[in-house]
């Protein structure tokens, strides 16, 4: 646990979107706040400069395989921090990075989610394209987050 809250807190510091707009309404974003079902939670942080960190957390302690997860934009996100890292205690290493793509008229990424699992992604590139020009197609990740 306070490795975790370590690692926690030093993100904090390090990244103006989960600080310098908390008391403004432009500094929140819901991405994905209806999935009761699944007890999974999608929000972006936004910074003044307009960098942005999408925070994504599942509540409940069943594992979620192969989970649809809704982002703010189609692109490669860099997993910046998830507390399913075994170095804080969790059961698998977290992806280095998730492809977000078009998927049901809206950008995704399939993961698996690990119980009680918070996660930190910043996007990093847009998609790669294929020889076509096109988007690549990719499904994300296929590790726990």
């Amino acid at each position: 646990l306070m490795a975790w809250l370590a690692a926690l807190n030093a993100l904090y510091r390090q990244q103006p979107a989960l600080h310098e707009q908390d008391c403004e309404l432009a500094g929140y974003e819901w991405v994905e706040g209806n999935d009761r079902d699944n007890s999974v939670l999608v929000w972006q942080r936004v910074a003044l400069d307009g960098r942005k960190l999408v925070i994504a957390a599942h509540l409940t302690g069943t594992h979620l395989a192969e989970h649809w997860l809704p982002m703010p934009a189609q692109g490669v996100f860099r997993v910046v921090l998830s507390s399913a890292d075994p170095r804080f205690g969790g059961s698998a290493a977290p992806p280095a990075e998730v492809h977000a793509r078009m998927a049901w008229g809206r950008p995704m990424t399939r993961l698996d989610l690990a119980g009680y699992a918070l996660m930190v992604m910043e996007r990093v590139a847009d998609l790669p394209s294929d020889a076509d020009g096109a988007s690549a197609a990719t499904d994300g990740a296929e590790a726990t987050a």
